[in-house]
C-alpha cells in the first residue's frame, strides 16, 4: 500500500509503502507517513528537498 499526499497543485509525494497483509492498517504505519509527510513540507519550506 502506497500513503501519498498532493503538494503544490500537481506533485503527487509518496511518503511511505509497505505490504498490507489485512484490512487494518498496521499500528505505527500512519505515523510514519505523517512525520514524513511533516518533514517534507518543513524542507520544501526551508529549501532543502530534492525533485
Amino acid at each position: 500500500m502506497l500513503l501519498c499526499f498532493f503538494f503544490d497543485g500537481a506533485k503527487i509525494i509518496i511518503v511511505h509503502a509497505y505490504e498490507k497483509k489485512s484490512q487494518k492498517m498496521p499500528p505505527g504505519e500512519k505515523q510514519k507517513a505523517l512525520k514524513a509527510k511533516t518533514d517534507y513540507i518543513k524542507r520544501n519550506n526551508g529549501g532543502t528537498y530534492y525533485d
